[in-house]
């Protein structure tokens, strides 16, 4: 069932600007981890940390390896 709210907006269109909105919040945090990473493992690492194991594309980052 679809509901529209008041602004005739309804939950589809609000889940799809949800979603957009975090893959553009991942996009930015994994610019800012890659300009201050130390190398790829540390970019990586600090990737995976954040819960930032996948690019928007969905392709998976290589596991970190110590």
């Amino acid at each position: 069932m679809k509901f529209e709210g008041r602004a005739g907006i309804t939950d589809d269109q609000t889940r799809e600007a949800a979603k957009m909105a975090d893959e553009f919040r991942g996009r930015q945090a994994t610019l800012v981890v890659a300009g201050h990473s130390t190398g790829t493992e540390d970019c990586i690492e600090l990737l995976a940390m954040l819960g930032l194991t996948q690019t928007p594309e969905g392709q998976l980052l290589p596991p970190y390896v110590s």
